[in-house]
């Protein structure tokens, strides 16, 4: 009788230690899985970034043409010049905000990493 009270037992410890284990164990599998994304995220917001800091640089170039057909005479071009350079700075202004919307996704994944490890 003792002894099937021990192995009784034993079994119910293993069962819950193994349960304990477990959770900690997912735990750790999902923040790992969020760290990923985290990571996945500020990625793609430095690929924005560099997106948006080649938009400005063409915006850039494309005032100077402008500059340099208006002084020559050429309206007709400067225009169509500024009108792209009007057009890359709408760009920027948009690689910008994907940038920060990715950044807020990795800020998010990050403290849901946190929180699995709780």
């Amino acid at each position: 009788m003792k002894r099937k009270i021990i192995i009784l037992l034993t079994l119910y410890l293993a069962i819950c230690f193994g349960g304990i284990v477990s959770a900690q164990t997912s735990g750790q599998e999902r923040a790992r899985y969020y760290l990923r994304q985290a990571e996945s995220y500020q990625k793609q917001a430095e690929r924005h970034r560099d997106e948006a800091a080649y938009f400005l640089k063409q915006a850039e170039r494309s005032q100077k043409e402008a500059a340099y057909y208006t002084k020559r005479g050429n309206i007709e071009r400067a225009k169509m010049y500024s009108r792209k350079a009007s057009r890359c700075v709408e760009k920027h202004e948009m690689q910008l905000k994907y940038a920060a919307r990715d950044d807020e996704k990795a800020a998010l994944y990050f403290q849901k990493a946190e929180k699995a490890l709780k």
